[in-house]
Parts: structure tokens; sequence; C-alpha cells
């Protein structure tokens, strides 16, 4: 009975995690693989909320200890690249991403992972070119239409820029990330008026947001 049990202790953690509820998700997973130390399912789930809870070194042993039992398990991959990230290391994050994808052509969430992990590298190229395939994959992916409107600006395409991130905005009026790479576009465009009008607006909503983008709080 053991291993169903674990199952059924590791599903609750994980619904725990969705919620945001660390602390239920830690506990309920570190039940689930007492009962079953072969779970990888279970040590993927507590791995990710590790990572969100700012514990990487955590993250990563899970996350590791899951890909050792299963090396082909894509979720696992995706959110290991996270920990890359947040540990600064793009080559490794870049890696999994690509690892997960070739196992998940077709799952937008990781398109748009890897899109801004390649944006984030200046390879904006690429970006687009993953972007467009999580938006044609999911229309309704907010923060792949943000990014994919940074990455188009950047390669000097601003109408299709601007497209984008008014399409970002539009869906989640109070993206302060896209509120603030389109004041820039805007000032880029010559078009003064909308960018102060989008740093009046983020000021509203998150005035530290101005501190974190020095781009955007030297706009006029």
């Amino acid at each position: 009975m053991e291993p169903d049990n674990a199952w059924y202790v590791a599903l609750r953690g994980e619904h725990h995690r969705i919620a945001g509820r660390d602390a239920e998700a830690i506990r309920d997973l570190t039940e689930a693989i007492r009962l079953d130390p072969s779970l990888g399912f279970a040590r993927a789930s507590r791995g990710a909320t590790h990572e969100r809870a700012g514990d990487l070194d955590a993250a990563l042993a899970d996350l590791g200890r899951a890909l050792d039992l299963d090396p082909d398990y894509a979720w696992a991959l995706a959110r290991r690249a996270r920990v890359w990230r947040a540990r600064g290391d793009s080559h490794r994050q870049l890696a999994d991403l690509g690892r997960a994808l070739a196992l998940s052509p077709d799952w937008p969430w990781a398109r748009c992972e890897r899109g801004d992990a390649l944006r984030a590298a200046g390879r904006d190229e690429e970006a687009v070119a993953d972007l467009d395939i999580a938006l044609a994959l999911d229309p309704t992916y907010t923060s792949a239409y943000a990014s994919r409107g940074e990455s188009l600006a950047r390669l000097g395409r601003h109408a299709e820029a601007l497209t984008d991130l008014n399409r970002a905005v539009e869906m989640r009026p109070g993206y302060v990330w896209a509120l603030c790479r389109r004041a820039v576009l805007h000032a880029v465009m010559g078009r003064p008026e909308q960018a102060r009008a989008d740093v009046a607006r983020v000021r509203d909503l998150d005035p530290e947001a101005l501190e974190r983008f020095a781009d955007v709080s030297v706009l006029p």
C-alpha cells in the first residue's frame, strides 16, 4: 500500500504547490518521498517548490534526483532550467530547456521560457522564433507577447513590437514589465506623450520598478 499512499500524498503536495502554499507542499512532498524514495514526481515537485522559495541548492538536489530516476522527465528539466536562470547560468539553462523541448516540442511554457532565455542572452532572432511557436500553440500567452515585443523592438521592428506590447497590456493591464518596455519603445518611436503616460502608470502601480529599470527611469 505504501506506493499508493505516496502518490496520494504527493498529489496533495502538488496541489499545495500550485496554490502557492509552499510550506504545506514541502511537508507533504517530503512525506511522499519517505514513503516511496523512487517517486520522481514528488522529487520534481518539491524541487520546484524549493526554487520558488529561493532555496536553490535544495531545488537542484531534488530536480537532479528526479532526473536520475527519469532522464526524459521534461517537466523536471524545464523546472531545473529556472534554477540555472536564478543562478545566472544561461548555458545550463538553455541546455535543459533544449532537452525539455526535444522531448515536448509543443509545450508553450517551455517555448516561452527558452524564448525569454534567448532574449536575455541577446539572441533576439532565435527568441522571436521560439516565442512565435509559443503563441501559435497558445494565443492567450500574455508574457510571450511581452517578451516577443521586447525582442522585436531590439531588432528594430518597432511597429510589430508595439502591437505585441499593446496586446500584453490589454490582456494584463497591471503588467509592469510590459508597460516599462512599451514606455521605452514609445520614446524610441518619437512618442513622448505615450511614453510619459506609461511611466506614470508604472509609478502608480509599482514606484520601485522605475529604480529597477534604468532605461525607463531616465525617460523625460
